[in-house]
């Protein structure tokens, strides 16, 4: 069975860690570095969230599921007055 890692996890990972000791990270840092990761993953995928539910809010209104009136149709167009006043 295939899992991610926790921060503490991959902190803690041999391989991870001779790759950040080649790369001078220390663990704090990397550590802050995925807090940081993390954070901002969360916030993007709130912003999702939030786009898709407006989304889904003006798609409803468009459909028309809403129970609104509608406006008359405008079917002829007529001018008042006369082209000669131009």
């Amino acid at each position: 069975m295939r899992r991610e890692l926790s921060i503490p996890d991959a902190v803690a990972d041999p391989l991870i860690a001779q790759l950040r000791r080649a790369d001078g990270i220390s663990d704090q840092a990397f550590a802050m570095f995925l807090l940081d990761a993390a954070d901002a993953y969360r916030a993007g995928a709130i912003s999702k969230l939030h786009r898709r539910r407006v989304d889904l809010f003006y798609k409803t209104i468009g459909a028309g599921l809403l129970d609104l009136p509608h406006a008359p149709k405008v079917t002829e167009w007529r001018f008042q007055g006369s082209t000669s006043e131009w």
